[in-house]
């Protein structure tokens, strides 16, 4: 009988030493990029004992102990037909025009994505279920602010978590707008500090995008949020807050950057800087066919890649055989990320198909890299450099 005792006396000493917690990961963009990010963030919840569950377009291929994966895979498929079927998106016919940020199609496809996402039966039969609660919810901010929804509908904080540089969208989430004369949008083509002409632009820029977003954008959202979330709650027996109480309730905003190889931004205590979280310390070995290179390699080398949004395949002959030309010159090997096999190629250049970034951007004979710079890849560069120092 003492024994018993002893036992149910033990459990409940250890109870309240167990912190772990259920967090609902959402990062459903179709894009590798991003993912990575939202894998970064599951990796390290996992790693502390959390349990996990993980809205996304690319699923592990095999089972992992305390996590639950939703893909959404399905959209990103949709999304990746449409563009195929449109030569305007291929890179070729985008060099030279307009900035894609300020199109029309960017501020509609946020728009479509999202509600597309919400309307996945998987993420249906989620946001239904009365049993289904968490401790906390992380969103990827997206130029969206609808899905805040997701969060108040589980009764949990809200994390947002910008995948790019601080910017005056993702911080009006929390905070105010920043002021345009020392900070820039996310799509200029400036830095600072700006000169006066450079500050009427930014300023223009930031009241033409506010005007849009105010008069277009969120009617559409707040359609959408009145349209998906009420019905969800009621399912629930809870009623929901208005679109403006959810959206800007959030208790954290997370982002994938640093001031000291970034734009600084006067950031509210909310917001907190974590870029470079994403990187593995386990640099992974290189395939064969690669470390051979990487170790004939007498001057260093230069890995080129234009991300996983945008394919080097769709480049123009002309700026294909410039740049093959260009690398031709150069003493360093260099690999390129090209998708298709391409002749003429000079002999200090190796064309790959599919390259494990990290583990090239890991090796002692690693040179310098070049890239369209998409939100993980640089701070890879950084913080692999700055590991092996």
């Amino acid at each position: 009988m003492l024994i018993k005792k002893l036992v149910v006396f033990g459990i409940f000493l250890i109870i309240p030493l167990n912190e772990a917690y259920r967090i609902l990961v959402v990062f459903p963009l179709g894009s590798r990029s991003h993912a990575i990010l939202g894998q970064g963030f599951v990796k390290h919840l996992l790693d502390a004992g959390h349990e996990v569950v993980h809205i996304t377009s690319f699923p592990n291929d095999k089972p992992v102990p305390n996590l639950k994966e939703i893909s959404v895979a399905s959209i990103t498929e949709k999304y990746k037909e449409k563009t195929e079927e449109y030569d305007m998106f291929k890179l070729k016919n985008m060099v030279g025009k307009s900035n894609i940020g300020d199109s029309l199609f960017f501020l509609f496809f946020p728009y479509d994505f999202h509600k597309q996402f919400l309307n996945v039966p998987a993420v249906q039969e989620l946001l239904t279920d009365p049993k289904e609660k968490f401790d906390a919810v992380v969103i990827e901010w997206f130029f969206h602010d609808a899905v805040a929804g997701i969060a108040s509908l589980f009764q949990s904080p809200l994390i947002w978590v910008g995948s790019t540089e601080a910017h005056w969208q993702v911080l009006n989430a929390i905070d105010e707008i920043p002021n345009p004369s020392y900070s820039v949008n996310i799509f200029s083509t400036t830095v600072p500090p700006l000169d006066f002409w450079g500050r009427i632009v930014e300023l223009w820029s930031l009241v033409k995008k506010f005007v849009i977003i105010k008069c277009v954008v969120v009617p559409f959202e707040n359609f959408l949020y009145n349209g998906v979330f009420p019905e969800l709650a009621a399912k629930r027996g809870i009623t929901m807050p208005s679109y403006d109480e959810s959206v800007y309730n959030a208790s954290l905003l997370l982002l994938n950057s640093h001031p000291s190889f970034g734009i600084p931004y006067k950031l509210p205590q909310n917001a907190k800087y974590i870029g470079g979280y994403h990187i593995d310390p386990k640099v992974k070995p290189l395939p064969e066919n690669l470390q051979q290179i990487m170790d004939r390699a007498e001057h260093g080398v230069i890995y080129f890649s234009m991300g996983s949004n945008l394919r080097s395949a769709d480049m123009s002959d002309y700026m294909r055989n410039s740049l093959l030309r260009m690398f031709g010159k150069l003493k360093e090997t260099v690999i390129w990320k090209f998708e298709d096999d391409s002749a003429n190629v000079p002999t200090n250049v190796h064309l790959v198909k599919w390259a494990p970034q990290q583990s090239i951007l890991g090796k002692h004979k690693y040179f310098t890299s070049l890239y369209c710079v998409p939100p993980d890849k640089f701070k890879s560069h950084i913080l692999l450099f700055i590991q092996k120092q």
